[in-house]
């Protein structure tokens, strides 16, 4: 039942999600996404992940939309997360932190630069991004709105 509300819900704010596509991105090398798509379980980075959004003629940055019950993005075990003119939203963790982005463990980064996190959500800490454990976030240039969280839009424990 709570699935299907939180389909309902994303059928209302962002239209007929069934019409686009999947997201096709791997845990590891380069993804280019040129339009809107739909991430329906989350991607674990291990290696180094890059993810390019290439924005439409009007300038209007591609979705990744996420299905209304996983966060995009788990970055642990020294993995390297670079986010580049992308829009991340609709993120979703239950019981945890980083409803867009977790990023954990030494030498674990993420660079975003140019990226929108809008209406993401977190029982936890850090609506958008949560990075703890000695990872490194580097954010630059990017937008944050609506997202809801416990404690903060972005939370650093522990890490820099």
């Amino acid at each position: 039942m709570v699935r299907e509300i939180q389909l309902l819900l994303l059928l209302c704010m962002y239209g007929p999600i069934a019409a686009m596509g999947s997201c096709s991105i791997a845990p590891f090398g380069t993804a280019v996404i040129t339009g809107d798509c739909v991430l329906s379980n989350q991607i674990i980075v291990i290696g180094t992940l890059n993810v390019t959004g290439i924005p439409d003629s009007q300038g209007n940055l591609p979705k990744i939309i996420g299905a209304g019950s996983n966060r995009f993005f788990k970055v642990e075990a020294g993995g390297h997360l670079i986010l580049q003119s992308l829009n991340l939203t609709g993120g979703h963790v239950s019981g945890a932190s980083g409803g867009a982005v977790h990023v954990s463990g030494a030498l674990s980064k993420l660079v975003a630069s140019g990226t929108t996190f809008a209406n993401n959500f977190a029982t936890g800490d850090g609506s958008a991004c949560y990075c703890t454990d000695a990872s490194s976030c580097t954010i630059n240039g990017c937008s944050f709105l609506h997202n809801r969280a416990m404690n903060g839009k972005v939370t650093l424990q522990n890490a820099y």
